[in-house]
């Protein structure tokens, strides 16, 4: 306030707060797509889910209350951000959340910006936001960041996903009788060696809240 308008505040002034975001940054690698798309299919209680772009943002909302999570470096990309700021957001599932009046009240009653700038109640606003994103079941699909992430070429991969589904419909002496002598076991073995996303499950999304500063 001082170095745009010069005007001099005490920060016990700081009262009446209308809106805060709660954000943190989670590191979650070429899973960010996943993330995103699992908080999407998640029902929380008296939240409505929705959407943005091609499910780049996902959140959860009410009349006073919305929780979202979005990849950071798609946002970086889209506000043309420096390539070292775009290089940095890589992996970054981003999470905004934006208390209600009520809660704010409840732990400032007259909601002064000091007490809600803090790590207390910063804990308290992650620690429910986290406490119901609950991920049970296993990933579904190959992302487009999942491939870019891989050391195998794309003619490799391609090659396990048939080889796959040829072993779902086939007998391994049917097999080989259609492959030649040793590309079954070339063919085997590279598959046991890629482990597609549809076989994982995600990491729970946790703070450690020992090490905040």
């Amino acid at each position: 306030m001082y170095e745009l308008f010069q005007i001099e505040m005490k920060t016990e002034d700081w009262s009446g707060t209308e809106r805060l975001d709660v954000c943190w940054n989670f590191q979650v690698g070429h899973l960010v797509s996943d993330y995103v798309r699992e908080i999407h299919k998640l029902k929380l209680p008296y939240m409505k889910p929705y959407s943005y772009g091609h499910l780049e943002t996902a959140g959860h909302k009410n009349d006073s209350r919305e929780t979202i999570f979005y990849n950071k470096q798609l946002e970086c990309i889209d506000s043309k951000e420096p390539k070292e700021i775009i290089d940095q957001a890589r992996g970054i599932l981003r999470m905004e959340i934006r208390p209600s009046y009520k809660e704010m009240k409840k732990f400032s009653p007259k909601r002064h910006a000091v007490e809600l700038l803090t790590k207390e109640f910063f804990i308290q606003m992650t620690e429910a936001a986290l406490k119901p994103i609950q991920f049970t079941e296993a990933i579904e699909g190959i992302p487009f960041s999942w491939l870019k992430s891989q050391h195998y070429d794309i003619r490799q991969i391609e090659s396990v996903l048939g080889f796959k589904l040829l072993q779902s419909q086939f007998t391994e002496t049917e097999l080989k009788e259609l492959y030649k002598s040793g590309t079954y076991d070339n063919r085997r073995r590279l598959a046991r060696s890629i482990t597609f996303p549809s076989q994982t499950k995600l990491a729970p999304l946790a703070i450690d809240y020992a090490n905040l500063g």
